[in-house]
């Protein structure tokens, strides 16, 4: 997969726009990886609460050091091992 695809999956593009939030940075691609953008513990911990607030999931701070596409596939598939709804109900559609 080419660093330089937008995100496509709905996983993708949620975890696209709490990065923008977070990082500041205006466009995410596939292959970008957190910490090469500027993310940090503090920061890797806001998006896990956030992703357990949302999904009811549990990624570990070194889960969030990755490339948008390999964290979007951990936590789609922890998603689909714990049960846990994509979108928790009167959540705001991506």
């Amino acid at each position: 997969m080419s660093s330089e695809t937008l995100p496509s999956t709905p996983m993708q593009q949620r975890l696209s726009r709490h990065w923008r939030e977070l990082l500041g940075i205006e466009v995410i691609k596939q292959g970008d990886h957190f910490l090469e953008l500027g993310g940090n513990s503090m920061l890797a911990t806001l998006l896990a609460n956030r992703l357990e607030d949302e999904l009811g999931i549990h990624p570990t701070i070194a889960d969030v050091f990755n490339t948008l596409e390999q964290l979007a596939v951990l936590c789609e598939e922890m998603v689909e091992e714990q049960g846990s709804p994509a979108a928790p109900a009167g959540a705001p559609a991506l």
